[in-house]
């Protein structure tokens, strides 16, 4: 664990796959502070600064930002800056002078960033913060050159970034870094600046500063002289990603730094366009380095083998992610015995290589692994694959088609702390699966539709310390109420449950959940629940029921938010009718909902926060009475009984239908109702014929049709098989294609008697027959074409298709191939002209 704390993963540059997070991923970069444009909290308008045209927004006691496109041309000096931060960014500022910042003397952080105007920064801007930690003047693309005062007074700034500005030469820069100003700088990152060339004088005013990291990312370098570095007696972490810098310049560089016992510990040779194979010139003075972390990512190594590396003893962590390797040789890395952190994500990789099995491995990360990333394969994973690495404390196998977990997979893996599964479209885990994972922390099994997603598996019982579950986006629609799949897991603290299809909890599933503290349900299908559910969980804090389907606000839900912290209930239609709130603190219940949680219903309180509205209950602006038991009740059975018809309604439209056609063929034959009154008939037909036969007469349809079709006058024929639309009710598509069709053909045979579904054909056929009419009124009689194609059984015959057969003439086909051609005569003469000869005649 010391090793990850101190040591630890390059991933500022963004990649397709997930970066590591949380406790388990070795950081080994100093952390700036997270930029405040990305901090996803709610800002406060503060006004427009009358004198500067400047204006601000604040999140209260965090940060302000005060920006003005068009308009802020100074620092703002009406407004008043309490947090320790401030952005100054999109402004029209060209130059920062003495005393902009005599107020700010309490900044710990400052960005001067994005300022398309800015040009200069004059001596002593910034004298007297001397409490300011970290420093950004970035991307403000006319600053070119740092007066060699600029940084005057800054004595506790330890992180420095000056990324993308207009600087052309590092000695344009680097006067003002002199350490007698910055003498606590630690970090300094000069990325995106157009360098192309570093000479020996670079750094040469920066002698003796303790700077310990510098970043030259993406500075179009091409040639560094190997004096360049000398005067950074400090320097431990050397990053150089993007660059075009030639494997030899770059060696003897380094070889320079070693000879100046320069105690480098870290190199990032990110996306530097190396091929085939590490260079090696470059790993060779590595190996005689104290250089622990390498980063070679983003460079394509397609075969990594025992010649890959020279024997480094001091390697610990190696980032190889993205280098299109093809394959790992089982002694790739043999020459590496230190190797802890190995990293291999994006790949085209199709299972772990027996290369990758270090025993002393700490850390492993080979997500998103497939030969063709567009063609994504099966990632194998056998059994026991594993079983001799007992040391590794951080396992991530995301997005990789994995599909089947079984009890063997992970033996072996005794320490294991953080698993990452997600999205590896797992479709089963064997009970027994993580039994060998016993110290197991954190299983992450996001976007798997496991046991097809019906409910949450009982297979999480052995594992007694994990405090982090993720489940998101697993198409959970119940947790089962026997074998609570949560009954054992007694450490767990967050458990994530949310894009799933839950719709009702009960209080018995997260009984077992003693050390909860954060519950994530968002975007399920929630309602309501008028049980306690929460009330053993005593340290849960966070509950974030946000995007799901509440409306009402029982008083036990409202008994259970009273125990939280924090409750999230965005984006659901919050419908505030006086809720059960007696005994109930209401000036609690404001605090806890977000302000952004607004009243749907009624209209006169729409987009209303919730919390105002416990505020005017509490004043008394707004009176609430109690509503009586028995109104409640009836109207909640009215409700039930309207859903269960509408439900029945829907669920049974085409049985219905059907009901409906055989009442109106036996009224029709009592005389009780008219032909007449049927639909009107509509010359808009799609085919010449539907054919309704039964399966078992398939071939010879298929030559029905065949003949039909490829032979003059060309007809176009309905048949199942072929015109359905995949994912239909069969009843649906009968109905539709048969009211698309000018006739409809019967293939009687025994096989046809027996059939339900034929039977059901023929009743809709007869319904089309009798109540169907032309524009002129005449009945489509001659809409039914029987064709008979074997002999029917009494006992099969039913009473419509015998009444058919009887009083009307039928076709009958014949094996005699000198009849068959008069068969298809008399068929043709039945179907008459085609659709396609009517529709030319009309142009």
């Amino acid at each position: 664990m010391m090793l990850l704390s101190i040591l630890g993963l390059f991933i500022t540059h963004s990649v397709s796959f997930e970066s590591c997070e949380g406790d388990y991923c070795p950081t080994y970069f100093p952390k700036l502070p997270v930029p405040i444009t990305s901090r996803q909290q709610q800002t406060v308008y503060m006004g427009r600064d009358t004198k500067t045209g400047c204006f601000c927004r604040e999140l209260p006691e965090v940060f302000v930002v005060c920006f003005g496109r068009d308009t802020c041309s100074n620092l703002p000096v009406t407004v008043e800056v309490k947090p320790s931060m401030l952005r100054i960014t999109d402004t029209v500022i060209k130059v920062f002078k003495p005393g902009d910042f005599s107020k700010l003397s309490h900044l710990t952080e400052l960005q001067l960033e994005g300022n398309p105007a800015l040009n200069s920064i004059l001596p002593c801007t910034f004298e007297n913060m001397t409490s300011l930690v970290n420093l950004s003047i970035s991307f403000n693309t006319k600053l070119k050159y740092l007066h060699q005062h600029s940084f005057a007074g800054l004595t506790g700034v330890k992180n420095l970034l000056l990324m993308k500005n207009g600087f052309q030469n590092l000695v344009h820069v680097t006067p003002s870094l002199r350490p007698n100003y910055l003498h606590n700088l630690t970090k300094l990152v000069l990325d995106s600046n157009t360098f192309v060339s570093i000479d020996k004088t670079g750094f040469i005013q920066m002698k003796n500063s303790s700077l310990t990291d510098i970043s030259l990312g993406l500075c179009r370098i091409e040639h560094i002289h190997p004096d360049a570095l000398l005067p950074l007696k400090n320097l431990e972490i050397l990053q150089l990603h993007q660059n075009s810098i030639n494997s030899s310049t770059l060696s003897i560089l380094l070889n320079r730094t070693l000879e100046a016992k320069i105690n480098l510990k870290v190199l990032n040779l990110f996306y530097v366009g190396y091929r085939k194979h590490p260079p090696r010139n470059i790993m060779n003075v590595i190996s005689k380095s104290n250089i622990s972390a390498l980063n070679l990512a983003r460079n394509n190594f397609e075969q990594l083998t025992n010649e890959s590396f020279p024997y480094m003893p001091n390697i610990e962590m190696l980032d190889l992610r993205e280098v299109l390797a093809l394959n790992v040789t089982s002694d790739a890395f043999a020459s590496l015995p230190n190797l802890k952190i190995l990293m291999l994500s994006g790949n085209k990789l199709v299972s772990v290589p027996k290369g990758v099995l270090l025993k002393q491995l700490l850390f492993l990360d080979i997500q998103q692994n497939s030969e063709e990333p567009e063609f994504s394969s099966y990632f194998l994973f056998k059994h026991d694959h594993f079983i001799n690495m007992t040391q590794l404390i951080y396992l991530n196998l995301g997005y990789n088609t994995i599909v089947h977990l079984f009890n063997r997979s992970f033996a072996g893996l005794k320490n294991l702390k953080f698993l990452g599964l997600k999205t590896t479209s797992l479709f089963n885990i064997e009970h027994g699966s993580f039994v060998p994972l016993e110290n197991l922390e954190v299983l992450d099994l996001r976007n798997n539709a496991i046991n097809h997603g019906a409910e949450i598996p009982d297979v999480f019982h052995t594992l007694t310390k994990l405090k982090v579950l993720r489940l998101g986006g697993c198409g959970f629609s119940y947790i089962p109420a026997v074998n609570n799949p949560f009954r054992n897991l007694l450490s767990l603290e967050q458990l994530e449950l949310n894009h799933n299809g839950l719709v009702t909890i009960s209080p018995n599933d997260f009984l077992p959940l003693f050390q909860l503290k954060v519950l994530n349900l968002q975007r399920n299908l929630f309602s309501r629940w008028q049980q306690r559910l929460f009330q053993n969980n005593s340290k849960l804090t966070q509950l974030n029921l946000s995007e799901n389907r509440i409306s009402t606000l029982t008083s036990e839900m409202l008994q259970d938010f009273l125990q939280l912290g924090n409750i999230n209930l965005e984006h659901n239609n919050i419908v505030c009718n006086c809720f059960e709130v007696a005994d109930l603190n209401l000036s609690h219940l404001q605090s806890i909902f977000k302000p952004q949680v607004n009243c749907a219903y009624p209209s006169s309180l729409e987009n209303v926060p919730v919390a105002k509205y416990f505020q005017d209950i509490t004043s008394g602006e707004v009176q609430c009475k109690k509503t009586g038991l028995v109104t409640i009740l009836s109207s909640c059975i009215g409700v039930v009984i309207l859903v269960c018809v509408v439900f029945s309604v829907f669920y049974f439209k085409w049985q219905i239908k059907y009901l409906l056609f055989l009442t109106t063929l036996y009224l029709s034959r009592k005389g009780r109702i008219i032909p007449k009154r049927g639909k009107e008939f509509k010359d808009d037909f799609v085919y010449d014929a539907f054919v309704s036969y039964s399966s078992e007469d398939r071939d010879f349809v298929v030559n029905l049709v065949k003949t039909l079709e490829n032979q003059e006058p060309f007809y176009k024929l309905c048949v199942y098989e072929r015109d359905f639309l995949v994912g239909n009710f069969i009843s649906e598509c009968v109905l539709v294609c048969m009211a698309q069709s000018r006739k409809t053909l019967i293939v009687v045979s025994d096989n046809y008697a027996q059939s339900q579904w034929c039977r059901w054909e023929s009743h809709v056929a007869e319904y089309y027959r009798l109540f169907t009419e032309r524009e002129d009124g005449d009945y489509v009689d001659d809409s039914l074409v029987l064709i008979k194609l074997s002999a029917v059984s009494k006992c099969h015959m039913s009473p419509l298709l015998k009444y058919l057969l009887k009083t009307r003439i039928y076709l009958e086909w014949s094996t005699e191939e000198n009849r068959q051609k008069l068969f298809f005569e008399k068929m043709r003469n039945s179907l008459g002209v085609p659709l396609e000869c009517q529709l030319r005649s009309k142009f």
